[in-house]
């Protein structure tokens, strides 16, 4: 049930994008990928949908005109987090995958084609048990702090200690570990497996699975697995990385987490503000892929 789920939201969120996006505009294919759609330039003031409206209704999202690089999508969505570690509802990960950047994407409305996103370039090895990730350079945390591979291994190894069937990191987990549970349903998982499955070898990222996945890599897509400012995490009083705390954080609820309030990813957006009911999100300037024609989303 998880599995379809998971895939369900990952074609609501291709069709929706889709279906409203006009990339010409966009500055490049892989922010086109990323970014909220772009609607024809107007300088109209807002034209809000009747709340009777059978879209509204449905819940359905929909674009609305606010002038000239501004784009507000309406709809009946609640955003649960901000966190990509406890993200898996649609609401959430609508802005989780603008404000974050996983390993991978798909590429276009391609169902079977990936590249690289933060990472450049990858390679199996050992006969499917293990991978080797390059990693981007020159990129930019919303923070100013520079991207590096500690913060992807900080990343995937604090989906892993937080792993709860609420989240996506069960088939993360299920890879790395070949557990679909946290080390507090199942002892055998220890720091050691942790810190064993994901490592720097200098900026590169190694992954270690107990078995042949050949989904691994294209689970890497998922937006829930956007890699984390680790530097502002810590300073924000979430995990420090280390062996010493790891147990303090197993299966812990992190959907209301400090980083959920305030997000720092590299993604082609930054969070502006948000409340209980508006989310507004703006260009990121320094994006490594190019700065979006449309500035502002709420």
């Amino acid at each position: 049930m998880k599995k379809s789920a998971l895939l369900l939201l990952t074609l609501g969120l291709a069709a929706c994008t889709d279906q409203a996006s006009t990339a010409a505009d966009t500055a490049t294919p892989d922010a086109a990928d990323t970014a909220p759609a772009e609607p024809a330039a107007s300088t109209d003031t807002a034209t809000e949908p009747a709340a009777t409206s059978p879209a509204a209704a449905s819940g359905e999202v929909i674009p609305t005109k606010t002038g000239t690089n501004t784009l507000a999508v309406m709809g009946r969505l609640e955003v649960l987090t901000l966190d990509p570690g406890a993200a898996y509802d649609y609401g959430s990960v609508l802005f989780v995958k603008n404000i974050y950047e996983p390993l991978v994407a798909y590429q276009g409305s391609s169902m079977t084609d990936l590249q690289g996103l933060l990472a450049t370039d990858w390679a199996e090895e050992e006969g499917g048990t293990q991978y080797r990730f390059n990693l981007r350079p020159d990129v930019t945390f919303h923070s100013g702090n520079a991207f590096s591979c500690a913060d992807a291994e900080y990343t995937f190894r604090r989906d892993l200690i937080t792993n709860t069937a609420d989240s996506g990191n069960w088939f993360l987990a299920e890879s790395l570990l070949g557990s679909k549970v946290n080390a507090s349903e199942d002892p055998s998982i220890t720091w050691e497996r942790i810190s064993n499955a994901v490592a720097c070898e200098g900026e590169t990222l190694v992954f270690k699975l107990p078995k042949v996945d050949p989904s691994f890599v294209p689970k890497l897509a998922f937006f829930g697995y956007g890699i984390v400012d680790s530097r502002h995490a810590k300073e924000l009083g979430e995990w420090d990385g280390t062996e010493a705390t790891w147990k303090d954080w197993i299966g812990k609820d992190i959907s209301g987490s400090a980083l959920s309030a305030d997000p720092s990813g590299t993604g082609v957006y930054q969070l502006a503000s948000q409340d209980t009911s508006n989310v507004t999100v703006q260009a990121f300037e320094d994006y490594w892929n190019g700065s979006p024609a449309i500035k502002n989303v709420v």
